[in-house]
């Protein structure tokens, strides 16, 4: 699964083996782990930034390592704009996830050089279900104009509550100590 939505990934974010990602989030968390993934998948390198997370620091980060592509919270971003950090040249795009980016903060990162791209995904999905497209970044930030990845296929019922089905989809999930299979299509609880 982490595998299959990496290609997906890698094709959208046109990732290769130049490119130079920095894990800047947990990598027990889905955002962060993916990052593995994409990497092996594209022979590219991966960094680590390590410690507590400082907006300075992580920006001398992208700076010194040269990174191409990250991924980062809203909150990440949040710390980025409030302090006025102007983002390296090298960085190509940043994929936000975790949650919704207002468009106020991603026009200000826009603003401020930080290539943020709003995503859509969750665990179950090894990574993103959505996300902008890159020919975005030449424009003002729209958190609302996410594009489906090709691997996914998406239905809503009468009430707009999204289900999923696709190839990246976790076959099952563990709930009160037992094995509970994921039958396609999930139905999510979003909208």
């Amino acid at each position: 699964a982490f595998l299959a939505s990496a290609e997906a990934v890698n094709a959208h974010l046109e990732g290769t083996a130049q490119d130079h990602w920095l894990i800047a989030l947990p990598t027990h968390h889905v955002g962060g782990f993916s990052i593995y993934a994409r990497a092996f998948v594209s022979g590219a390198s991966v960094h680590h930034y390590e410690g507590k997370w400082e907006a300075v620091r992580f920006a001398q980060v992208c700076q010194s390592k040269r990174i191409t592509l990250t991924s980062l919270v809203p909150t990440q971003v949040f710390d980025l704009v409030q302090q006025r950090l102007q983002a390296p040249k090298n960085l190509r795009a940043i994929v936000v996830g975790g949650g919704g980016l207002s468009q106020e903060i991603g026009q200000q990162a826009r603003a401020l050089g930080w290539p943020v791209l709003q995503s859509y995904g969750m665990t179950e999905t090894a990574s993103q279900v959505a996300t902008e497209p890159l020919h975005h970044l030449q424009a003002e930030f729209d958190p609302d104009e996410l594009e489906v990845l090709p691997l996914w296929q998406l239905q809503t019922d009468a009430e707009g509550v999204l289900s999923i089905s696709g190839n990246a989809l976790a076959s099952g999930c563990v709930l009160d100590q037992a094995w509970q299979p994921i039958e396609p299509p999930m139905q999510t609880r979003d909208r």
